[in-house]
């Protein structure tokens, strides 16, 4: 505990609350027992079986690891990338992921207002069924795309690229999505919103992966001089 920065431990045990924002990715899914791969595993996974099916030919991806160019290179071929999608959500426990430790106190820090907001990067619904499992889904909020702007509580937990429930197409999976496309959508919305918080903590972006990279520039971009990273 005394290696954590002393402005997290002041925002944590601040009168009132709320000085927090969580900004999780891929390697908090890590854990067991939710053991969810990390994005780079799931991409040369995702590739293979790609190639394997005929929708990708060895070479049209140059870095099958990465995902935002695996993403790129499936919607070359197909015009879509529904089926980078599916082998996504069929092959990995998105749908059912089992919270780890990490989800439950995430989860249980929303419900006692230390932490105002908790963006996450992930397609898997972990947070969202940590929450349910500790009954405190009456007072956070559950926002999966623009369609819930209106629903946000103030506590909230927000996808910012959408997860398993969302159509396929609306995954923001490309380097277009990642790079350009977010500007004139929800993203700006939000970022603005919940990156205005005194202490902004990242965890489990570790990993060196295009979407999880170009996703830290854009929240980085966002925050005001006067946050602490």
């Amino acid at each position: 505990m005394n290696s954590l920065p002393s402005d997290l431990l002041q925002a944590v045990s601040a009168p009132g609350g709320g000085k927090i924002t969580l900004v999780v990715g891929a390697g908090c899914s890590f854990e067991a027992p939710t053991s969810i791969p990390l994005a780079g595993t799931c991409s040369k996974e995702c590739h293979d079986r790609l190639v394997a099916n005929g929708v990708l030919a060895h070479g049209d991806c140059a870095t099958p690891q990465n995902l935002s160019c695996l993403a790129d290179a499936v919607f070359r071929k197909t015009g879509q990338q529904r089926s980078l999608v599916e082998q996504l959500s069929e092959n990995y426990s998105f749908k059912a992921a089992t919270p780890n430790e990490g989800h439950l106190i995430t989860a249980a820090l929303l419900r006692e207002g230390t932490i105002a907001s908790v963006v996450t990067l992930n397609f898997d619904l972990a947070l969202s069924i940590a929450i349910g499992v500790l009954g405190v889904g009456d007072t956070i909020a559950m926002i999966e795309g623009p369609q819930d702007l209106g629903n946000q509580k103030a506590f909230n937990l927000y996808y910012l690229h959408r997860n398993v429930n969302a159509d396929p197409e609306l995954w923001v999976l490309r380097t277009s999505a990642l790079q350009q496309d977010w500007k004139d959508h929800w993203e700006p919305i939000v970022t603005t919103k919940v990156l205005t918080a005194p202490v902004v903590v990242f965890a489990g972006l570790g990993t060196p992966v295009g979407v999880l990279i170009a996703s830290t520039k854009l929240l980085l971009n966002a925050l005001p001089a006067v946050t602490k990273i």
